[in-house]
């Protein structure tokens, strides 16, 4: 599709909201909406996902057990360290799953995907 497509259809947009309109944008008078005084709502977003431990810090966690198990020889924290390190390579490569090759997501609009044309 190209730009020009894209931007008719949000003039049109604009247009049917009446943000193109010559009047100047109403000042909403009266009082400020209140804002809900309850249990904030529950936080989503990458870092909800894997219980929320992020592949760095399991990377780090596990390079930490790693030397202090080998040093102080515990055996233990040595291999609570390798699992660690284990478990941060398998979050990293899952969360890359989704984009082989390429860090960039593909960007849609309306469901159609964008094709980027050089000006």
């Amino acid at each position: 599709m190209s730009r020009q497509r894209y931007e008719k259809e949000i003039e049109e947009i604009l247009e049917k909201a009446g943000a193109t309109s010559d009047e100047p944008p109403k000042q909403g008078g009266g009082r400020a909406p209140q804002r809900r005084r309850g249990s904030p709502s529950p936080r989503r977003g990458p870092s909800s996902r894997h219980f929320g431990l992020k592949y760095q810090y399991a990377l780090i966690a596990g390079i930490v057990l790693i030397l202090v198990g080998a040093v102080a020889q515990w055996l233990y924290f040595f291999f609570a360290g390798i699992a660690l390190v284990v478990i941060g390579y398998i979050i990293y490569y899952r969360a890359q799953k989704g984009s082989p090759g390429t860090s960039r997501a593909q960007q849609v609009w309306r469901g159609r995907p964008i094709e980027p044309d050089d000006p």
